[in-house]
Parts: C-alpha cells; structure tokens; sequence
C-alpha cells in the first residue's frame, strides 16, 4: 500500500528545490495569525532547515511534507508537530497554496495523513487548532470527521482585535471497522 499517494496528490520529503516554495508560504503573512509566526524568514533559515532536516518525527517531534500534484508541482505543505511517541497524539497543520484552494487538495492532505499517521507512526490521535475565522480549514477538519474539542476565547490577536482559537481532534482507529465493533470509544 502506498502511505503517502493519493489520487493526483502525493506527500514527500522536503527537497533543497522546495526552499523557494517554503519561503512564500512561511512569509505569507496573511497566514501568520494561524501559526503564530510574528516576522519573515531568510532565506538562509530556511536553507538550514531543509538541509539539516533529519525527517525524524519522533525525534524531532515533527514531520513537514509537500504535498504535490502528479506534475511534480508542489501546491502545499502539511505538517505534523508536537509528536507525542507516549500520548500517540500529533497536531496537524495543512497549508494550500491560494490558487489550488477549493480543488480537493486539503482533503486528499488530510486523508493520506491520518492515515499515515494511524499505520506507520501509530498515532491514536491527531488534532487541529484553528482560528474561528478560517471558516475553510474548520469545513475541511469537520468534513473529514474532526470534532470540535473546545474553544479558548480571544485566545489570537488579528486586526488589533481578539479572537478565539478553536481545538480539534480524531480519533484514528474510529475509522476501522474493527475498532467500532469492540466499543472502546
């Protein structure tokens, strides 16, 4: 079974020639509210980054993939991170370039990443935090069966103005029917 392909879309390894794509996607700054960065990266950041990534997800306690169409052209990144190997849980973060938005893609990311998560990192769990404004990414995580787990109140400050971050989660093995049957939830 190929973990990592779905469809059109696969996720793969950060390469050297993604260092370009990364660095518009990290500087965008319309994105910033919702990873809490507060400033541009260099260029040399993220040369350093992609060149001395080990991709070890338990030892590093986070996983970036680029996600990309069977063109070979890279259309969004996902990461997962604060990989817990105890807990068995990681959030997950999908980022869609702004003209391949509405197309699947999101879906097809966090499709192939559950399921890589669940069958070869072994994760019970993943979860999401969301800004209650980004109405897109709350669709795509409640669609694909993420529960909202709460809401912490003016938890972001955007426009100068507060405002609430919510809290995802799935569980994994609910999507296997021999976890439904046993009744462990």
């Amino acid at each position: 079974m190929a973990y990592l392909n779905s469809g059109s879309i696969r996720l793969r390894a950060v390469e050297p020639i993604d260092i370009d794509f990364i660095l518009q996607v990290e500087n965008d700054s319309s994105e910033w509210i919702g990873n809490g960065q507060l400033a541009p990266l260099s260029r040399n950041q993220i040369e350093r980054y992609v060149l001395h990534n080990n991709a070890d997800p338990f030892g590093d306690g986070e996983l970036r993939l680029i996600a990309e169409e069977d063109t070979g052209a890279p259309v969004g990144i996902v990461d997962l991170y604060e990989i817990s190997p105890a807990n068995r849980t990681a959030m997950v973060a999908i980022y869609i370039k702004e003209s391949e938005r509405g197309k699947g893609i999101g879906m097809s990311c966090l499709s192939i990443i559950e399921m890589y998560a669940r069958d070869i990192l072994s994760l019970r769990k993943l979860g999401a935090r969301i800004a209650s404004f980004n109405d897109r990414s709350i669709r795509l995580f409640t669609k694909s069966g993420f529960r909202r787990a709460g809401l912490i109140p003016g938890w972001l400050i955007c426009g100068g103005k507060e405002t609430d971050l919510q809290i995802f989660y799935k569980t994994l093995d609910e999507d296997r029917p021999e976890a439904r049957n046993k009744n462990i939830y």
